[in-house]
């Protein structure tokens, strides 16, 4: 007879070997199915990302096609208001470094009518310039300091649509810092409107852009600033996110 002691005992075993052998089977099941979770949501994110730059580079061509189409349209009527707009549109909407930009540019002061042509001309030369000095402005330009004390740069902005007045403005500021014997570079600059009109810029009144940090040197530029302009206004004060220290910049754009 057999042994039901040992019988009992032997099921027991089995019993456990096969919970246990279905706990990890259902275990990794498990996992297995996370991975493939995660596999999927890194799939459908790639799919997103790449939807989006498809639809980013779609409107890009789309915003460019229309330009090109205007510039052409305008040279074809030979009318210098459309190719006005025309122009504006190529330097309000499409970026600076653009090679697109740059030939409509060059077209449209070849073949446009006698006074577009100076203006595209005017427009590319004060480009040309403020791209220029705008290179001088790296972190490490900016920030470098004289030994034994600290220097703080200048650019006093005045906005070409605002004319001679603010340029006056923006001198007589210049004046005041370096008669207040401040530390550093300071320049009169003139904004391009076509520049002043892209994203990041588009200032107007009197604006003083600083890094956090310089809330203090920002202060004494906006009293000698405002010692400018008397009563016609008063600087504004503003955070920039670029990364510039040891630089603050004023804008003069009435």
């Amino acid at each position: 007879m057999p042994n039901e002691h040992g019988s009992g005992s032997l099921l027991g075993t089995v019993h456990v070997f096969v919970t246990t052998v279905l706990a990890i089977g259902a275990g990794w099941s498990g996992f297995q199915l996370n991975q493939a979770d995660n596999r999927l949501r890194d799939v459908e994110a790639s799919v997103k990302y790449a939807e989006s730059e498809r639809a980013d580079r779609e409107s890009l061509e789309k915003k460019q096609m229309a330009v090109y189409d205007a510039v052409v349209r305008s040279l074809g009527e030979r009318n210098a208001q459309q190719q006005r707009v025309a122009k504006a549109l190529v330097t309000s909407m499409l970026d600076l470094d653009s090679p697109l930009r740059s030939e409509l540019l060059a077209v449209l002061a070849e073949t446009g009518t006698p006074e577009v042509q100076a203006e595209v001309r005017k427009t590319v030369s004060t480009e040309k310039q403020f791209l220029q000095e705008q290179s001088q402005l790296s972190a490490s330009e900016a920030g470098k300091t004289p030994t034994g004390g600290h220097s703080t740069n200048y650019d006093i902005f005045w906005c070409e649509l605002s004319g001679e007045g603010a340029r006056r403005i923006a001198e007589q500021i210049k004046e005041n810092l370096e008669e207040n014997k401040a530390q550093g570079r300071i320049r009169v600059r003139l904004l391009p409107a076509s520049v002043n009109a892209r994203p990041g810029y588009q200032h107007s009144g009197y604006v003083i852009r600083y890094n956090t940090g310089e809330e203090n040197e920002a202060a004494e530029l906006s009293r000698v600033g405002n010692k400018v302009l008397s009563e016609i206004g008063s600087f504004r004060q503003s955070i920039s996110y670029q990364n510039t220290p040891s630089y603050l910049s004023a804008f003069v754009c009435p």
